[in-house]
This record gives C-alpha cells, sequence and structure tokens, in this order.
C-alpha cells in the first residue's frame, strides 16, 4: 500500500504539493552560483563608495585646514599691518598639509594669501599633479 501512495514534499514550484517524478525541489548549483555573482558585484559596489567617500572626507579636511591656517594668517597679517614673522606659519603649512606652499602677494588694497597643497596622496588618483588651492584677500 505504501509502494502506491504518491510523495508529499514542500516545492512552491508544484501547484498540489505533489513531487512529480523526475522534478526535483530546491535549488541548483547554476542559480547558486549567479546569486553568488550578483551578491559579490553588490558589495564591490559598496566597498567602492566606501574608498570615494573616505576620499572625499580627507579631501574635506584639507580644505578645513587650509581655512583655518589662511584665517589665522591673514589674522596676523591684520593686526601687524604687514607681512613680517610669518614664518610660524609658512612652516604650519607646509607641515599640515600635503605639499603645502605659501604665497603672500601685495595687492593695491592689501595682501592676498595663496595656500596650495597636493589633491589626493593617492599617487594612482593624481591626474597631471591635480593641486588644490586656498585664496583669502586681507584687506587693510
Amino acid at each position: 500500500m505504501l509502494v502506491n501512495s504518491p510523495k508529499w514534499c514542500v516545492c512552491p514550484r508544484v501547484a498540489d504539493n505533489h513531487c512529480k517524478a523526475g522534478k526535483l525541489c530546491g535549488f541548483s548549483l547554476i542559480e547558486l552560483l549567479i546569486s553568488l555573482l550578483i551578491f559579490s558585484v553588490g558589495v564591490l559596489g559598496l566597498a567602492s563608495i566606501q574608498i570615494t567617500s573616505m576620499r572625499m572626507s580627507q579631501d574635506a579636511q584639507q580644505n578645513y585646514t587650509a581655512s583655518l591656517l589662511a584665517s589665522a594668517l591673514s589674522s596676523q597679517i591684520s593686526a601687524q599691518r604687514s607681512i613680517s614673522n610669518i614664518d610660524f606659519w609658512v612652516t604650519q603649512v607646509s607641515e599640515s598639509l600635503p605639499a603645502g606652499q605659501t604665497q603672500i602677494e601685495q595687492i593695491p588694497s592689501g595682501y592676498r594669501v595663496r595656500l596650495e597643497w597636493r589633491a589626493s596622496e593617492d599617487q594612482s588618483l593624481q591626474q597631471a599633479n591635480a593641486k588644490s588651492e586656498y585664496v583669502i584677500d586681507v584687506i587693510l
């Protein structure tokens, strides 16, 4: 009697829950590999976004540092009404920013402070030695 009884299985692909002859329920190896491929592409996308986020965060930090240094230098120039004794600030810029340089030029209304630095420390991402700069005018 048990030989003729239908086999029961839980298979969402079979409407009446009877396993048909030759019909297997479950995942095949190719389905598993395709789902693994889709998952790995998604993980690589997330890793790329994370790397870009870290680079942008570093660029924002460098811009913030440059604005603080330029503001402090412009305050000292305004207080002294000249550009004497600024060696400390030039040293601070070169130490705080990658390949940081300070240029101070006199303009008719006061001075122009220009800070330049290497845009990214990642050599593979640099394009033609890209530089960032921050410029502030000190009006006396």
